[in-house]
């Protein structure tokens, strides 16, 4: 193995690490319009090598329901995080950190008929790690610009 894998793969356990110890919890999700309130649960996987994500997100009358698995990736030095939602679409996600407080994602969003949508987004942790503000822009949905969306989390458990 080269030494820039090896690398990559110490500086994503390394991350996994710490953005586990960051969202192993239960959250609030907060967003721009009352349909957009839920609920995050994330756990650590016996062994402590995976997150398990459950969320429960209001959209247009019905409730979004995502399982996630989120994993270090000694390939790409990042945290790789992979989700399955019930109504059939998935999200491929890369989060990676930015500085003390700070992560980045991009992400890839394949609905059940085939449409994807991409997007990047920031994670600024605040008030001890029980806050953190999520933006998410550059979003394209099937090459259509779309407009950009923030949360706010809140630690509840």
């Amino acid at each position: 193995m080269a030494q820039a894998e090896i690398l990559a793969g110490v500086l994503a356990s390394q991350h996994f690490a710490e953005w586990a110890q960051i969202m192993v919890g239960k959250w609030a999700l907060t967003g721009p319009t009352a349909e957009e309130q839920g609920t995050i649960s994330v756990s650590l996987m016996p062994g402590g090598k995976a997150l398990l994500t459950d969320n429960e997100v209001p959209t247009g009358g019905t409730m979004l329901i995502g399982h996630a698995v989120t994993v270090a990736d000694p390939a790409t030095g990042m945290i790789k995080q992979t989700e399955a939602y019930n109504d059939g679409s998935t999200e491929v996600t890369y989060i990676t950190k930015v500085s003390s407080g700070q992560w980045a994602w991009r992400q890839t969003r394949t609905f059940a008929d085939g449409t994807q949508e991409t997007n990047v987004a920031s994670f600024n942790f605040g008030n001890g790690g029980n806050n953190a503000f999520h933006n998410v822009s550059n979003r394209l949905l099937a090459g259509k610009v779309l407009p950009d969306k923030g949360h706010v989390l809140t630690r509840i458990g």
